[in-house]
């Protein structure tokens, strides 16, 4: 019996091993736009993104400064490339790929530190019948979310 008390079972749904005893707080910095290709809505969705999915998932107090956690970071890559070539020489395929430059510091665990790691993430869209301009909004979002979960697991998913 002593031995089962001494045990502790632990479970993470969200993905996220945080010792809130040690770390509190977090700052997620704006994420400037400086790909060559700027969109102008792109950086505050991203940036919002970010925060909202350490908010959502972790009992983190987000602060504007000083935190025991900081991210920061900047957009570097916003392109498309044709991906499938019909035979009238149009892309029938193209990807949309978005790219994030990432600094994280631990302030409670320095070992921790991520500094100036690249993400990238993309979607494929149907070019031969839709502009990219008809479905950007939502390869984005896709693209923000699965970014998003990139950079929380590197940072927060010491599992």
């Amino acid at each position: 019996m002593l031995v089962l008390a001494a045990c502790k079972i632990e479970y993470k749904f969200t993905g996220a091993s945080v010792n809130y005893e040690l770390t509190k707080s977090i700052s997620v910095q704006d994420f400037p736009n400086y790909a060559d290709y700027v969109v102008p809505t792109l950086s505050q969705t991203f940036t919002q993104a970010l925060r909202n999915r350490f908010i959502n998932q972790t009992r983190l107090k987000m602060l504007d400064a000083n935190a025991d956690l900081e991210v920061e970071g900047e957009i570097t890559g916003y392109r498309t490339d044709d991906m499938a070539v019909k035979a009238d020489a149009l892309a029938s395929e193209t990807k949309l790929t978005i790219t994030v430059k990432l600094r994280f510091r631990n302030t409670k665990k320095p070992d921790e530190d991520i500094d100036n790691q690249t993400f990238s993430a993309y979607r494929s869209f149907n070019s031969a019948t839709k502009r990219l301009d008809e479905v950007e909004n939502d390869l984005i979002k896709e693209i923000v979310e699965d970014l998003t979960d990139q950079i929380f697991n590197a940072t927060l998913g010491n599992w």
